[in-house]
């Protein structure tokens, strides 16, 4: 008989946090002739955040907002006009999107929207694509700012932090992948998981 009592395992292992909840399962060994309890995690769904994903979050956070702060001003006739993101430049929106794309794969990577990219492109690659164009997008645009004249706001220093965080993430999740992930996608590729 086995007894269901209790769903949190404290045995420590580096394969998962010692109060995580586990999932209880039924395995029947035939040399003993009775049944034992066996602990796995739930690949589906980690409860904690790695350091990629931490980096990436705040880094997205500064993202919206910076969006938002002045990237350059300028003088035209009487006039000092500021501007953002969004009237810098498409190079702007193009941050904007990047940095919305990276909240995206967030919110995927934590089970909160559907999957719909991983069945495609790794889950890696896409959040280096969005690192790669927002870093791009800010660069860019702070040269074309640098060649006109234009005085630099904080918003586009911020910007190009924010920026670099998203890659230090990307690059933080190719040299440690999550193991959770990694067999979460297995699945997902292999069929056993549908998106």
């Amino acid at each position: 008989m086995v007894d269901r009592a209790g769903g949190v395992d404290s045995t420590p292992s580096a394969a998962y946090h010692p109060l995580e909840p586990t999932t209880l399962i039924r395995v029947r060994v035939n040399a003993v002739r009775y049944f034992i309890q066996v602990h796995l995690e739930d690949i589906a769904l980690p409860s904690h955040i790695n350091r990629a994903e931490a980096i990436g979050t705040v880094s997205a956070a500064l993202g919206v907002l910076v969006a938002f702060l002045p990237w350059y001003a300028y003088a035209a006739g009487t006039s000092h006009i500021s501007v953002n993101a969004f009237r810098a430049s498409a190079f702007g929106d193009l941050f904007f999107i990047a940095i919305a794309a990276t909240i995206l794969l967030l919110l995927i990577g934590r089970g909160f929207v559907d999957d719909v990219v991983t069945p495609y492109i790794p889950e890696t690659t896409a959040h280096a694509t969005a690192a790669a164009v927002a870093m791009g997008s800010v660069l860019i645009q702070l040269i074309l700012a640098r060649a006109t004249g234009r005085s630099l706001g904080i918003g586009i220093f911020l910007a190009l932090i924010a920026a670099a965080g998203l890659c230090t993430a990307a690059v933080l999740r190719r040299l440690h992948p999550d193991r959770r992930r990694i067999g979460r996608e297995g699945l997902s590729h292999e069929g056993l998981l549908t998106p």
